[in-house]
């Protein structure tokens, strides 16, 4: 009989497979991209969220941490084989626009992704409309957009994605520049479902 993992565990085996449950806490990886790729690779079943650092997240002077748009599409790329990642963390990394079209385009290709934070990655209205034709068909559950640069344009286009995909449960967007009535707007459709 194969030793069970070390640490608390989230869930019990399913019925008939001797697979293990998923040990407590996940895996987190935190460094430079060099450290964090061969995770990502490795489809380690217990690496469930992926954080990627701000800058000056791991001290002065630590090189390879200022994820832009090319490190992103790199990264999509790895994601793409990679079934165990649920929470993509991108938050405070200057990803932009270009950086939302590559993670748009990694959702329409099916990654299992739940939760997704972008906060504060210098998104406009061009990115948010970007992400929303990949949320409309995604397994995406919650969107994290605080303190970008979005407007009612690209508010609307995420509020067509929410109604196209009634697995998305919250998206948030404060600290944008989306209008009152936008916010409503978003608010009842969540309340209605």
């Amino acid at each position: 009989m194969a030793p069970k993992p070390a640490g608390k565990t989230l869930a019990k085996p399913k019925a008939g497979k001797a697979v293990f449950p998923k040990p407590w806490p996940p895996k987190v990886p935190l460094g430079s991209m060099k450290d964090v790729l061969p995770l990502i690779k490795a489809d380690d079943e217990s690496l469930d969220t992926l954080m990627l650092p701000s800058p000056g997240m791991l001290g002065d002077g630590a090189q390879g941490v200022d994820f832009g748009p090319d490190d992103i599409q790199y990264l999509c790329q790895c994601l793409e084989k990679n079934k165990t990642v649920t929470h993509l963390n991108v938050s405070m990394s200057p990803i932009g626009d270009v950086g939302a079209a590559h993670i748009a385009a990694l959702l329409e290709k099916g990654q299992p992704i739940l939760r997704l934070s972008m906060n504060g990655c210098g998104i406009s209205s061009l990115g948010a409309q970007s992400l929303a034709k990949g949320l409309a068909q995604s397994e995406v559950m919650v969107v994290e957009l605080t303190s970008n640069r979005i407007d009612d344009v690209g508010g609307r286009a995420l509020l067509d994605a929410v109604q196209q995909n009634k697995r998305l449960q919250d998206v948030q967007l404060g600290f944008n520049s989306i209008s009152p009535e936008m916010e409503a707007e978003m608010e009842k459709v969540f309340m209605l479902r």
